[in-house]
């Protein structure tokens, strides 16, 4: 099966689609003109097609500008293959990317399109017109709803090309996807922290913690955690999964047995987590740093709270 974006030359396989199905069945199909497509592919919206063998057999088309879903519909043969789901999710993914403002769509009541919107966790909110269910799905309720189905888990061999190219994406260079290959490598090295975001079987992000030392001026070492990367695809970020991979590694290392991590990010986002300024346990960087974006976490209570000193990274970290 292919799934991409349908096309204005689709339209003749599109009316073929909508014309063969059993339910929600138009009383007059010449009221749903070629140019009625036309329309909504290049100027309402936005729509996509499932092709098996090279034939179209289902397709989704949403309309921007009355906030609809306009249609979806799926070959009566070709039913029950999962082929709806993926068009569906395709056409909100996108429709939420553009917009936060609810959509809603109707269906006839009492059809299997109505089990499978409900199923999908449409909300009804009554009638629309005679005898059609209307439905909505708010953008919060999509998101929820994305976020629940995402896995977090340990990175398996086979997946670090994918890793390396989720860093490359997410950070527009290679830097950070050359510090994770070389991380690997070394002994500050910890498998059960390097973790994947799936999401529908696809890689969709990772994280990593990292073993470090905070040194004091006597000689004095203990060891805690850098996080760093941590990074989604740029088509899925701004979704909750950054923050559901940083809340699984921090309850992950935390049952591992370690004390503390340390990040360099963000100080508006950071804190979200219970990160807070390093310099409150007088932990230094090793290089120049604002002091409000060099943060550490305790894992236990007061597990720092006689810690202080310099923060040493791995040498891997050079290629910064």
């Amino acid at each position: 099966m292919l799934y991409r974006e349908a096309l204005l030359s689709d339209i003749p396989a599109i009316q073929y689609v909508r014309n063969a199905v059993k339910e929600n069945v138009l009383s007059d199909p010449s009221k749903v003109t070629d140019e009625d497509c036309k329309n909504y592919l290049s100027e309402r919206g936005k729509g996509w097609v499932c092709e098996v063998e090279k034939k179209i057999v289902g397709f989704s088309i949403v309309d921007l500008q009355d906030y609809n879903i306009w249609a979806l519909f799926i070959l009566p043969e070709f039913e029950k293959q999962g082929i709806g789901k993926q068009l569906h999710d395709r056409m909100l993914d996108w429709y939420f990317a553009q917009t936060e403002h609810t959509v809603w769509l109707s269906t006839d009541s009492g059809t299997n399109a109505e089990k499978f919107y409900k199923k999908a966790g449409w909300t009804e909110v009554g009638l629309y017109g005679n005898r059609e269910i209307k439905f909505e799905m708010t953008f919060d309720d999509w998101r929820k709803k994305k976020l629940n189905s995402v896995q977090i888990r340990q990175e398996f061999p086979e997946e670090y090309d994918q890793i390396h190219e989720i860093n490359l994406q997410a950070f527009g260079q290679g830097s950070e996807s050359r510090l994770v290959d070389a991380l690997r490598k070394s002994e500050a090295f910890v498998p059960q922290l390097s973790l994947v975001a799936v999401l529908e079987n696809e890689l969709v992000g990772h994280i990593l913690f990292t073993k470090i030392i905070i040194r004091d001026s006597n000689g004095n070492q203990v060891g805690s955690l850098a996080l760093a990367p941590v990074a989604v695809l740029p088509k899925f970020q701004n979704k909750g999964i950054g923050k559901l991979l940083i809340q699984e590694g921090l309850k992950k290392a935390q049952d591992l047995g370690f004390n503390s991590v340390i990040v360099l990010g963000h100080e508006n986002y950071y804190p979200k987590f219970g990160f807070q300024p390093a310099s409150r346990w007088n932990i230094k960087a090793p290089f120049e740093v604002s002091d409000q974006n060099f943060m550490a976490l305790e894992l236990k209570p007061d597990t720092l709270k006689h810690i202080s000193g310099l923060v040493t990274y791995p040498k891997e970290f050079s290629v910064l």
